[in-house]
């Protein structure tokens, strides 16, 4: 069970916030959970995992949230930067009017290493590699796990070099987060 510190809090009150921002209780057809990274680098892969966790909790979710609940992405069948623009054109294809929640690692400044942060609009992945991709999500989940260089091998480096625990709990936390933000987005 993860500890109900002051950051988990706040990531659970701020995605509680943003969701009812936009009234998905009312509107859009499902929610897809596009989790992008790879599953070759360490450093990479909070959305994978968090994809693979949030596949087996989505059916008991939509006990509290009835909205069929999609994820793209989990440790197997990965969505990076050679695939993810095929995958956003199959789901405008496939979803008429999908809410769409992008979870991605991410790299910054020093002193937010270890730490999620929630935004919505226009993200852009891949952006360490200096290759990124832009689109627009409805929610941006990203984890901080490690500093950002302005030479991208150097962040390449980072990445590959990130402690393993860390992503485990990064992604436990970011996975428990949703769970527990959709139990509660009724109350």
């Amino acid at each position: 069970m993860i500890r109900q510190n002051e950051e988990y809090i706040n990531f659970t009150n701020n995605l509680k916030l943003q969701l009812k921002q936009f009234d998905i209780q009312n509107k859009f057809s499902e929610i897809i959970f596009l989790c992008i990274g790879t599953n070759k680098v360490i450093g990479d892969m909070i959305g994978p995992m968090v994809g693979e966790r949030l596949e087996k909790e989505t059916k008991n979710l939509q006990k509290y949230l009835p909205k069929k609940m999609i994820v793209y992405g989990n440790m197997n069948n990965t969505i990076n930067l050679k695939n993810v623009e095929q995958v956003l054109s199959f789901l405008s294809y496939q979803y008429q009017d999908p809410f769409l929640i992008t979870i991605d690692t991410a790299l910054g400044k020093e002193e937010n290493i270890k730490q999620v942060f929630i935004s919505n609009g226009e993200i852009e992945i891949g952006k360490a590699l200096n290759n990124g991709i832009k689109y627009q999500s409805h929610i941006n989940i990203k984890g901080v796990v490690g500093k950002y260089h302005c030479q991208i091998q150097k962040n390449i480096n980072t990445l590959k070099n990130i402690n393993i625990k860390t992503i485990e709990e990064m992604s436990e936390m970011i996975c428990n987060g949703i769970k527990d933000t959709v139990k509660k987005l009724t109350e």
